[in-house]
């Protein structure tokens, strides 16, 4: 997902603090996620409390904009359905 987005990102014109997908992913695994390992995401929090969350703002429009662009995000949509699917499932209870 890093990797498409990135993709993405470039196909854009967009730009970002790290010059390629593999100098964020470093930071991503290296730094981000050992910093936030007991962290409880707002995404995690708005499924648990039966919120809908924020996934159309983040991967959805990854998603979105892929195709747009001729670049395949197959990942950030099997994402998105999971989480808009789980939505559903909290929102009906």
């Amino acid at each position: 997902m890093i990797a498409k987005t990135f993709t993405v990102i470039q196909a854009m014109g967009g730009t970002t603090p790290w010059p390629d997908a593999a100098s964020y992913r470093q930071v991503f695994y290296g730094i981000l996620v050992p910093a936030t390992y007991d962290h409880r995401s707002s995404m995690l929090q708005d499924l648990e409390q039966h919120n809908p969350t924020e996934v159309a703002a983040m991967v959805g429009y990854v998603n979105a904009q892929g195709p747009q662009h001729r670049v395949a995000t197959p990942c950030c949509e099997v994402l998105a359905a999971l989480i808009r699917f789980k939505e559903q499932l909290n929102l009906t209870k």
